[in-house]
């Protein structure tokens, strides 16, 4: 039984005579194969489908067992995935999430709220959207609107959403969302490539026990390699006649690193995170009003004057710490100790921004992304 939506990520793969098995790892001009004993070797003149030009290796000819073992462990995670496709991006994730609603569905037009990617889409939705043309998405600017626009609106395909932004305080919102989508037979796809294993529980869908129809993965399931997942219940993922197919989808590092991401987490070690970064936020937003941390403890904005934040973060540089003027995130790195001469070295640094006057060198950063 596969657990790979199509029984492929690249669907040239799926040429192979039936009952050609899966792929382990690639070296030299050589592909071994077996199910699950390297008791074979061929000499592979596929390449990977042309992306191996010195030796065969990270980018296998086959579908591989280690996607497939990827994909059952992330059925057994999620409660609404059955099928996966895995990707490269979230952007990759969130426009191959639309393509299969569509499919699904026979139509074409949906909403939603948040930011997905950069694909046409969605950024044909935005002012500006230079270089794109429209696709009959609609972006609503929060979930009380999005609310109102799904109830006064018929046939849509999709609804596709970021649960949380930053706010924690949405379950209700989350709720009315899918009561509505059922009701309407709406796709309804979470877009956590975000907080998707930054909660407890491994994804807001889980924590809050909201079930999408669709959800997307990626950024930490890969600890900092490309992969972005999209999964669902059999019937959606396995509609007829959807075309997602990537060189690149099933490329081993991202594959491998995913399953050692996973062989690290357990739902303890997401909850201590979790904890540390609690206690970090209190403690930071502790020490003054002019500078807050907004968000969930993962995850949060600066908050104060978009200057005084940008002058903290010039100095904190020169202390140690490398901070972005949008955004903060805590990895299972940052210790207790860490985390604690974080706060130590930020009373310091507020203090001395504020006593000494001390000025911005070089022009205030501007906000770049379309959320």
């Amino acid at each position: 039984m596969s657990f790979i939506a199509q029984k492929a990520l690249t669907m040239s793969k799926l040429q192979f005579p039936e009952g050609t098995p899966k792929g382990q790892f690639g070296k030299g001009a050589y592909i071994h194969v077996g199910n699950g004993q390297y008791d074979k070797q061929w000499v592979d003149y596929c390449c990977g489908l042309g992306a191996s030009l010195i030796e065969q290796g990270n980018c296998l000819s086959l579908p591989t067992q280690q996607e497939e073992n990827l994909a059952f462990r992330l059925t057994q995670l999620f409660p609404c995935i059955d099928r996966v496709k895995l990707l490269k991006t979230g952007s990759d994730a969130c426009e191959c999430a639309v393509r299969i609603a569509r499919a699904y569905t026979g139509v074409m037009h949906g909403c939603g709220t948040g930011y997905h990617g950069w694909h046409n889409i969605f950024i044909s939705a935005e002012d500006p959207g230079t270089g794109t043309y429209p696709e009959g998405y609609i972006k609503c600017p929060s979930f009380e609107s999005l609310i109102t626009f799904l109830t006064e609106v018929d046939s849509l395909a999709y609804c596709i959403i970021e649960p949380v932004e930053l706010d924690l305080d949405v379950k209700d919102s989350l709720l009315e969302i899918r009561r509505i989508c059922n009701k309407k037979k709406i796709v309804l796809i979470f877009d956590e490539v975000v907080t998707g294993f930054r909660f407890p529980e491994y994804s807001v869908s889980n924590y809050f026990g909201i079930q999408p129809d669709l959800i997307c993965l990626g950024k930490g399931l890969g600890n900092g390699h490309s992969i972005s997942v999209v999964g669902g219940g059999t019937d959606i993922m396995e509609t007829e006649g959807y075309f997602v197919s990537g060189t690149f989808f099933g490329e081993l590092s991202g594959i491998t690193a995913a399953l050692d991401t996973l062989d690290f987490l357990s739902s303890h070690k997401i909850n201590e995170l979790w904890k540390r970064g609690q206690e970090t936020i209190t403690h930071f937003n502790g020490i003054s009003d002019r500078i807050q941390l907004r968000g969930y403890p993962t995850r949060c904005v600066w908050e104060g004057d978009p200057l005084f934040i940008a002058i903290f973060c010039q100095q904190m540089q020169g202390r140690g710490f490398l901070l972005h003027p949008r955004c903060w995130l805590i990895s299972h790195s940052h210790t207790s100790t860490i985390n604690a001469h974080f706060i130590d070295e930020s009373k310091q640094c507020i203090s001395e921004i504020v006593a000494k006057d001390i000025r911005l060198e070089g022009a205030l950063p501007e906000p770049v992304f379309k959320r």
